[in-house]
């Protein structure tokens, strides 16, 4: 039996969850709409990853709970389900970070080379999935450019709020990438932020790497 309140509580959280979060696709679209859309970037979208990208760093028990999800892994962790959408989604998005980090090789000269792409990657590590990322898009993304030879050394600059796991795991295995993570302090204003940031750019010796 679920009283009047509790059941109150869970329809107010699935509305905010839903519909009010940044990480809702309509709000996304509206902002490449309203802002991106009108500033004259080109948008294109590239060719899924392929499984032979994705096992380059994942292993294939990973690749498989991704592609044929059991009805316990579903519903096992809500905020992280895997479901039939999921790994076509996974794949798109890893395709995209590879696409990015493609580009960015051959056209060093010409500016930045954004990824515009959910699920993210930097939390998953060789044989887990974490924090909806089902595969790491930014070492599959290195690895195919090391793989090719396009790049020699690369550096991964993280500023997402939470430490990239995955990726510095990659970091410590392979000495031709390295992982710089700066987090966000709480109390710290974006413009703090950014000029700490710059700070420590500014001592990175950028001659040693292919690409950042």
């Amino acid at each position: 039996v679920i009283d009047r309140y509790t059941l109150g509580f869970a329809a107010l959280s699935y509305i905010i969850y839903n519909h009010w979060i940044p990480e809702r696709p309509f709000r996304t679209k509206k902002f490449l709409t309203k802002y991106l859309g009108k500033e004259g970037y080109d948008f294109f979208q590239p060719k899924h990853a392929s499984e032979e990208d994705i096992l380059r760093f994942h292993d294939q028990a990973l690749l498989h709970r991704v592609k044929f999800p059991r009805l316990d892994s579903r519903f096992l962790v809500v905020l992280n389900e895997v479901n039939n959408q999921t790994y076509d989604s996974a794949m798109a998005s890893a395709g995209i970070a590879k696409k990015a980090a493609e580009s960015a090789s051959e056209e060093r000269a010409k500016g930045l080379h954004f990824g515009l792409t959910r699920p993210p990657g930097h939390h998953a590590t060789r044989r887990k999935s974490s924090g909806f990322c089902y595969f790491n898009n930014m070492n599959i993304a290195l690895l195919d450019l090391l793989a090719k030879r396009k790049v020699g050394r690369a550096l991964v600059i993280d500023f997402d709020a939470h430490y990239g796991n995955g990726v510095d795991d990659l970091a410590k295995e392979d000495e031709r990438v390295d992982y710089i993570h700066f987090p966000r302090i709480e109390s710290e204003r974006s413009g703090q932020y950014l000029s700490r940031m710059n700070r420590a750019l500014r001592k990175i010796p950028r001659d040693e790497y292919d690409i950042i």
